[in-house]
């Protein structure tokens, strides 16, 4: 058959997704990852942030006096990143469907933490937006702080979505078993360092997750499974049953 057809493409009964729209779904995962990593840690400047046990005058002068273009263009990076992280989490829903109730399950888990995280940076942009204007110290880290506790809350959400995702992959067999293994792996570690992320050694639970994420949306765009989908269609063209 010539031509790769579009995504959702109708002919003679069966739904098209062309295995390269596949792949480019697959790869939002791996760019919602890179595109934190590189807001927060390459270009968000983290190393001479204060600290959760600083004062609250340390986060009034830092926020009043060392937000410039670099930092709002590393929080849009960051926040367009959790965009490709909406797209992913849609499209490992899609393709779970077959797996029971995983699919479902990781669906909801995954846009109940993206929801969490991006509703958390409000505060922080009222806090890098209003701090040179002489806003209360006390009011500053709070602000901080309802953004970095949000954060935190992710890791149970983030869990979920990583092994339901695996177990889900696993039993319909459209990812390398070592992926999902390592997906289970990352779950239980975000569980686990949850309660210990504020003292530096539960961010190791995040770590597991973004490499688990980036290797998992890279060999399901290497191995993207079946593209064509066969699909009854009545007499007036309604094509009945999901496209996976």
């Amino acid at each position: 058959m010539g031509g790769a057809p579009v995504p959702g493409s109708l002919v003679l009964g069966v739904v098209f997704m062309s295995q390269r729209w596949v792949r480019v779904l697959a790869l939002t995962g791996a760019l919602w990852m890179v595109l934190i990593v590189v807001g927060n840690d390459v270009l968000g400047d983290s190393g001479s942030a204060p600290g959760v046990d600083d004062p609250p005058s340390a986060f009034a002068e830092y926020y009043a006096n060392e937000i410039d273009t670099v930092a709002w263009v590393s929080v849009a990076i960051d926040i367009a990143g959790f965009g490709f992280g909406l797209v992913f989490v849609g499209f490992i829903a899609s393709r779970l469907r077959e797996a029971g109730s995983f699919g479902s399950i990781a669906g909801v888990a995954g846009a109940v933490a993206l929801a969490i995280k991006l509703g958390s940076a409000a505060p922080q942009l009222t806090a890098m937006y209003r701090a040179d204007e002489g806003l209360d110290p006390e009011i500053v880290k709070t602000l901080i702080d309802l953004n970095g506790f949000a954060f935190l809350i992710t890791f149970l959400p983030l869990g979920i979505f990583a092994i339901a995702t695996s177990l889900g992959a696993l039993s319909a067999g459209i990812a390398p078993k070592w992926t999902c293994w390592l997906g289970v792996v990352s779950g239980v570690a975000l569980f686990v360092g949850m309660p210990l992320a504020v003292s530096g050694p539960g961010f190791l639970g995040m770590l597991a997750f973004i490499v688990w994420t980036v290797a998992f949306s890279v060999a399901m765009a290497i191995r993207p499974g079946p593209a064509v989908v066969e699909q009854p269609v009545d007499d007036a063209g309604t094509v009945h049953g999901a496209l996976r």
